[in-house]
């Protein structure tokens, strides 16, 4: 259980780290980076996003988390593809491949509460014994709270790779500066018959703008609270750029 969880979590990182910025300019506040928890905004028109993650736990385990995210023609639709690679301890490795892809079904991208389901093919890269392919479920809602507060809501789950898993998130952002926001996030995971894991994580995350392009690193801090020893250290990072014009559809 302890390595399916891992596993989800690194996919949650991976899959949940969300999208990107509404229109890219020079001192562009940041609009969409969080950690584990997915927000609801899809990329805009012809904006792609490069992200990475990098989790390391006081046990030993270790997670390296990549992905892509595309809009398909414009802010409606996004497809991306992510791979997370891990040691869970104890010399297990794991892998995952995500092909992903999310529709905005509610909510323009300035709108107060944003609704963007997504489904998920996993494709494990472990042992051959291993190799069953998965499917991920999440529900993203994003929803502003005023000028200073947006919180984010996630409920899915994941069938397939193993025991069914249920993943439930919430957070809340400061946008305390245009360039620097400090977040707390919280993620539930669950599975009949085995102990829940419930993790708190607080964050800060900062913008470094060079024209079109914005580059957004970023620190958390999360805590395990059903697992003694799990506390871990998460690195991000987050490189987005136009590759045409960008007027949202």
């Amino acid at each position: 259980m302890a390595l399916i969880l891992r596993t989800l979590l690194g996919g949650l990182l991976l899959l949940g780290v969300p999208d990107v910025l509404q229109g890219q300019a020079s001192g562009a506040a940041i609009r969409d980076n969080s950690f584990l928890v997915e927000e609801a905004y899809n990329q805009d028109r012809n904006v792609v996003q490069h992200i990475g993650t990098f989790t390391s736990s006081r046990n030993g385990a270790w997670a390296v988390n990549v992905t892509d995210e595309w809009p398909l023609g414009g802010v409606r639709n996004q497809v991306s593809v992510g791979l997370t690679l891990g040691e869970a301890g104890l010399g297990t490795q794991y892998g995952t491949l995500a092909l992903n892809y999310r529709r905005q079904v509610f909510g323009a991208p300035d709108a107060a509460v944003i609704v963007s389901p997504r489904l998920s093919l996993l494709a494990s890269l472990g042992s051959s014994s291993d190799r069953v392919p998965g499917l991920q479920a999440n529900v993203p809602v994003t929803a502003v709270l005023s000028e200073s507060f947006v919180s984010h809501w996630n409920l899915g789950a994941t069938i397939g790779t193993g025991p069914t898993i249920l993943n439930v998130g919430a957070s809340v952002v400061w946008l305390t500066l245009p360039w620097m926001n400090f977040l707390v996030e919280g993620v539930f995971l669950g599975a009949a018959g085995q102990p829940p894991t419930y993790i708190v994580s607080p964050a800060v995350r900062w913008a470094l703008n060079f024209g079109a392009v914005q580059v957004v690193p970023g620190v958390a801090i999360p805590l395990h609270f059903a697992q003694s020893g799990d506390n871990a250290v998460l690195l991000y990072l987050s490189i987005e750029h136009p590759f045409g014009p960008t007027d949202t559809q």
